[in-house]
């Protein structure tokens, strides 16, 4: 297999099991981070993934699963994550990207590139907001009103644990005002988005932060912005994933999470956004998982849990109590980066989009109704023709 670049190429399962290859252009980057949105308003779901360089890729989608020719549009040095959300309520899909700020020897700052989208695929040039030092490597990016106001706003999150989040509150026109650290513990072990949610029912968006041995929730608060409220302590677990879902069906959003050791767990929400230490029910999955999300992946509708390990893609269904069945692994040949969860050809199932870190590739794999994962495109950004990541 090439090592010297990425390209994208796609998948197509055929009914033998066999699969028909697609290969697109050739970007010779690394995919980092990735997202789905509708950048082109052609009612198909487009994919962007951050890369190496300075630019994001943007592949317009054909609706059946399958991509068309990507487009770079460029932001500040290095993107590390990528946020897809309407940024300055026009209707248009706008991007956010956590950068580092320029390629020179020792600068360890790093910034949010905004991106708005103008409905038609092509952006405005981004605007560049300094993440206030001392910060690097910024991970994670997750939005969310946490004010109230309709407006989306910003919290960034460092690969590095003692290094706090910074939340930057929205101007309602797609600008930001200055970012404010989320004192005093806001991080965790690299990998992984917080959770984001309304987890006590007041109509406004909350933050949970795995940390190693706790979680911080920080509630939403409409002159605040974000306030410290609840820090669930959790001995000996070194959580390191969580999403935000009602996985027990009570119609209150419990905390998924994964930790180092591949545990996963249901942090149960008791009604009004406190949260009980889980008990000793988990489920042993695999070794430093990354990239949690929380999707419906099949025809029940139950909210399920997927995500990456080194060499393989893991999927839990949920039973809709809080339990799951016995996980299932898809493993890779190239080490997995991390994954989204998008509607992708139409039905009402989620889709995965998986980015691979070497060679450089984005998986798409199509939720069906049995909650089997159905392999699809694999976009590949540069090099020579290569194999298929997947192992069945």
């Amino acid at each position: 297999m090439g090592s010297s670049g990425a390209t994208l190429s796609v998948l197509l399962g055929q009914a033998d099991r066999s699969f028909m290859r697609v290969d697109g252009p050739s970007s010779q980057k690394r995919a980092l981070s990735v997202a789905g949105g509708d950048f082109d308003e052609d009612g198909l779901r487009d994919i962007v993934n951050a890369s190496t360089g300075n630019f994001v890729a943007v592949h317009p989608g054909n609706g059946d699963g399958t991509f068309r020719p990507f487009t770079f549009v460029p932001v500040a040095w290095t993107p590390m994550s990528v946020l897809v959300a309407d940024l300055n309520r026009d209707g248009h899909d706008d991007i956010a990207a956590g950068t580092r700020s320029s390629d020179v020897i020792g600068d360890e700052s790093s910034t949010i590139s905004a991106l708005l989208g103008h409905g038609d695929g092509t952006f405005e040039p981004f605007t560049r907001y300094l993440i206030e030092p001392p910060f690097h490597l910024p991970v994670d990016l997750v939005g969310g009103d946490f004010d109230g106001d309709g407006d989306i706003d910003l919290v960034v999150v460092s690969a590095i644990e003692t290094i706090p989040a910074q939340v930057f509150r929205s101007r309602g026109d797609g600008t930001f005002e200055r970012g404010r650290p989320l004192a005093p513990v806001t991080s965790r072990d690299a990998g992984g988005a917080p959770a984001v949610g309304d987890l006590d029912s007041d109509g406004l968006d909350d933050l949970a932060l795995c940390t190693s041995g706790r979680i911080a929730i920080f509630r939403g608060n409409r002159p605040n912005l974000l306030v410290s409220s609840d820090s669930l302590e959790l001995v000996n677990m070194q959580l390191i994933e969580c999403k935000s879902a009602d996985m027990d069906g009570d119609g209150d959003l419990d905390l998924a999470a994964v930790d180092a050791n591949g545990y996963a767990r249901v942090i149960r929400n008791d009604g009004d956004g406190k949260f009980a230490i889980p008990g000793p029910r988990k489920i042993l999955t695999g070794i430093s998982p990354r990239g949690l999300v929380a999707a419906r992946l099949d025809a029940d509708m139950i909210p399920d849990l997927a995500f990456t390990e080194s060499d393989a893609l893991v999927v839990l269904r949920g039973v809709g109590d809080g339990t799951f069945r016995e996980p299932q692994h898809l493993e890779f040949t190239p080490a997995v980066s991390t994954l989204a969860a998008t509607h992708l050809d139409g039905d009402d199932i989620d889709d995965l989009v998986v980015a691979l870190r070497y060679p450089s590739q984005v998986a798409v794999f199509h939720g069906s109704p049995d909650g089997t994962l159905v392999p699809g495109q694999v976009l590949a950004a540069g090099g020579p023709p290569m194999q298929s990541p997947w192992r069945p």
